[in-house]
């Protein structure tokens, strides 16, 4: 195997799975609203799925070292590939599960952990089987690592403060599944000797891509709902806003129900009545009482946008400050009329 093709897939095999790490912190970190403990919990899944595919890898190569006509480069871009499979399917799985299933989230760890375990074989498997074993195999090997480190971060970087601000997470899934396949049946097809054994690789990847592309809509239709509302799911159940960014998700019901990272927010309500009051409007009301002519406030936090709506209507009021992490709150204000 050529030492470029070797280092483009190293740096993609670093790429891949740090930007599905991401996703899956955002998709579990929604499920739970947010633990602090959640973080942890499925970065050591991650992990720990990481390190079983790596302990796979090396009983692998234990095993074919032996055999004379194995044809190890072709196992390793099928692992490759299964391990993309597994980690697109892993997310939809895990809000059916919760919302048919009534499945706690910490309960879904082990399918991250054997999606990531899925991942996790293709690098060391590409490291023993890609660079020949010959006195430049410490230089080649280095090259190699290089390359997975760059992309990793790269992977981080991209996905976690560009790619998510552009696109939403099943346009993002998406692209990395196909990627994914298309590297793996690379690798395939580099070790394929027969024309014909590449034209059946060339005809399953469009096949693979196919599917895929005919799938995704379903199985990533109403994600954030399922994983959100869990057994209280209903079929057809649908937000009447969603904003994904790097910052979050924010979600808002049809009822006017804000949700930041799958916790309860706001109301879009301005209504001081205590009756009908559902997010504690009145006390945005009755700040008056407390100073007599406020003129300049500050904010922590957008919310709804309703306590802003209100205070902004205060006679004396000249400037109102918001500090609000997440932009989607904005974007969320401003396709609602009570608040716009």
């Amino acid at each position: 195997m050529k030492l470029r093709i070797a280092l483009v897939v190293g740096g993609l095999s670093g790429f891949i799975p740090l930007s599905y790490e991401i996703l899956w912190i955002r998709v579990y970190g929604f499920a739970t609203e947010g633990e602090p403990q959640s973080f942890g919990f499925l970065l050591s899944a991650y992990l720990t799925g990481l390190a079983l595919g790596a302990l796979f890898a090396r009983n692998y190569c234990d095993l074919t070292d032996t055999e004379e006509d194995a044809d190890p480069l072709f196992f390793v871009g099928l692992f490759f590939l299964v391990g993309n499979i597994a980690a697109f399917l892993v997310v939809p799985l895990t809000a059916e599960l919760i919302s048919a299933r009534d499945l706690d989230p910490e309960r879904m760890l082990p399918f991250f952990a054997f999606a990531a375990a899925g991942l996790g074989t293709g690098f060391p498997l590409l490291s023993h089987y890609a660079i020949p074993a010959d006195r430049d195999a410490g230089t080649r090997l280095s090259y190699l690592y290089v390359a997975n480190i760059v992309g990793s971060t790269i992977g981080s970087l991209a996905t976690g403060l560009w790619l998510l601000d552009v696109v939403s997470l099943r346009v993002l899934t998406l692209g990395l599944v196909l990627v994914g396949t298309a590297m793996s049946c690379l690798l395939m097809a580099t070790s394929a000797t027969q024309p014909s054994t590449r034209r059946g690789i060339g005809a399953s990847f469009a096949l693979i891509s196919a599917v895929v592309l005919w799938s995704s809509p379903t199985l990533y239709d109403a994600l954030y709902e399922k994983l959100l509302y869990q057994d209280d799911y209903e079929a057809g159940r649908q937000f009447a806003h969603t904003v994904e960014n790097r910052s979050g998700v924010v979600n808002m019901s049809d009822s006017g129900t804000v949700y930041g990272g799958g916790s309860y927010d706001a109301q879009m309500n301005i209504d001081p009545r205590p009756d009908e009051d559902t997010n504690r409007a009145l006390r945005a009301y009755m700040i008056p009482v407390f100073h007599p002519a406020p003129s300049d406030i500050l904010m922590i936090g957008l919310g709804s946008g309703s306590w802003t709506e209100v205070l902004s209507n205060l006679d004396d009021v000249r400037s109102i400050t918001v500090v609000e992490i997440n932009g989607g709150y904005v974007e969320i204000m401003r396709r609602t009329p009570l608040v716009a």
